[in-house]
């Protein structure tokens, strides 16, 4: 009897259940409200410095990174793919080896020299987030499926690889006395081979012409004995300005566009090895045929946002003086129209106003593809080259915090510049996320969205 009044009753909630879920089906949804502009990045650089600090190029680190964006774009319905690559680099040592510390999981002359970097023995867990089993499980597979491409690696890429090397030696070669700074006596440089991934997420357009938005992802990896007794990079490096800050606002660009229609199409790609001379993008760039070159609109790179003085805007040297006017010009007004202080290069001899330097979108501009890059130092300090970031100070005695382990990490940039990582990151939102749906022609209804 009492089972049976149990299950009547237990029956009774269901359908009450059922009733009410369907009740509020039919009542008109409300519409949640949105998060401020500049949250969900804020929230995504906190989460991937904290729990992917060294993130090098070919490390543990850097495939569990990759496997986290991968599953963030999917979860936001992009069409999502990763493009493991060969990473040939040198690095000049005293021994002739690097220290193990310093390793990415590398090999030299087919002999394996590393072990994978270690994860933060303090990493925070972060909510609504992957659990860190799945991405152990992800990154393992990534890693079988990057090892399987790279076997079957492409004329192109092994090209370029084997040409970086020749030119490299004959650099080395033609130098002169003065030329550059001279080499410690007793060093040794050696090539090192690894494997990184590039991660790409598309949205088709009603065009196959399409707009690519690229941050790289990637953290600096010591390339010398002196970088490691400088403590440049390596497994402790957060890169919080350098570049969680391009990647945290990729992604909340790529989750607010996620719904909009658009008539040109959409690629997100958060590349790898940018801090090895820009391989990554090169390597995207290499697998384009002529046809996917030529439809690319606009490539909007992100690059260090938060430590610089300044919020610039460039174009490239080869993007045609129409396109510069309603990407790069568009910003500024875009910029001046919501009171935000943004710029562009002042100009100097070596780089022409409203042009820029280095980074991934230097490949681009190099292909004659139309670039617009977005990143935050001081033009007028230093040689004029967009490197120092700040007025030498007390807290910032280089003027830089990029590469630097110490400066460059969640605690010291909210000590020394408190609120900037808020601010920046709501600033490039509010210009970029207009600027976009500008761009990719988004549909009239969904301007306002």
């Amino acid at each position: 009897m009492f089972s049976r009044f149990c299950l009547r009753a237990g029956l009774l909630v269901v359908a009450l259940s059922t009733i009410a879920s369907v009740s509020a089906s039919t009542q008109p949804a409300k519409k949640e409200k949105e998060p401020a502009m500049g949250q969900f990045a804020v929230k995504q650089i906190r989460h991937i410095v904290t729990q992917f600090p060294g993130r090098m190029a070919g490390s543990d680190v850097e495939i569990q990174a990759s496997s986290y964006l991968q599953i963030m774009f999917a979860n936001m319905g992009y069409t999502v793919s990763a493009i493991p690559f060969r990473v040939l680099y040198p690095y000049v040592s005293k021994t002739g080896s690097k220290p193990a510390e310093q390793s990415i999981d590398a090999t030299d002359t087919g002999s394996v020299t590393s072990n994978p970097s270690p994860q933060s023995a303090t990493q925070q867990k972060a909510s609504e987030q992957p659990t860190k089993s799945a991405l152990k499980q992800q990154a393992a597979q990534s890693n079988a499926v990057s090892q399987n491409h790279a076997t079957k690696a492409d004329q192109a890429t092994e090209t370029a690889n084997n040409k970086a090397i020749a030119k490299w030696h004959q650099a080395e070669q033609a130098k002169q006395p003065g030329d550059s700074k001279p080499e410690p006596k007793h060093t040794v440089t050696k090539w090192y081979q690894t494997i990184a991934t590039t991660v790409v997420a598309s949205k088709e357009g009603k065009s196959p012409k399409k707009i690519i938005v690229m941050a790289h992802f990637d953290s600096y990896a010591p390339l010398s004995d002196e970088d490691t007794e400088k403590h440049l990079g390596g497994p402790t490096l957060q890169g919080v300005d350098d570049n969680a800050s391009g990647v945290g606002v990729m992604l909340e660009l790529a989750e607010r566009m996620k719904n909009i229609p658009t008539k040109y199409s959409l690629s997100f790609v958060a590349s790898s090895a940018e801090e090895l001379k820009a391989l990554g993008a090169k390597n995207y760039l290499n697998h384009m045929t002529q046809q996917q070159r030529d439809d690319i609109v606009l490539m909007i790179n992100l690059d260090s946002l938060i430590t610089g003085e300044n919020l610039y805007f460039h174009s490239g040297r080869t993007t045609p003086p129409e396109v510069a006017h309603k990407s790069r010009d568009r910003a500024l007004a875009l910029a001046k129209e919501l009171g935000i202080e943004a710029t562009t290069n002042p100009g100097s001899e070596k780089y022409p106003r409203g042009t820029g330097c280095c980074s991934d979108y230097k490949t681009f501009d190099e292909a004659n593809i139309p670039v617009m890059a977005v990143e935050a130092t001081n033009w007028s300090l230093g040689e004029r080259n967009g490197y120092q970031q700040r007025t030498i100070s007390p807290s910032f005695p280089e003027g830089v915090t990029w590469h630097r382990p110490h400066y460059d990490n969640l605690e010291y940039l909210e000590t020394h510049l408190p609120g900037q990582l808020e601010r920046r990151t709501r600033e490039v939102v509010q210009i970029l996320l207009p600027l976009l749906k500008e761009l990719a022609e988004a549909e009239p209804t969904a301007q306002n969205h």
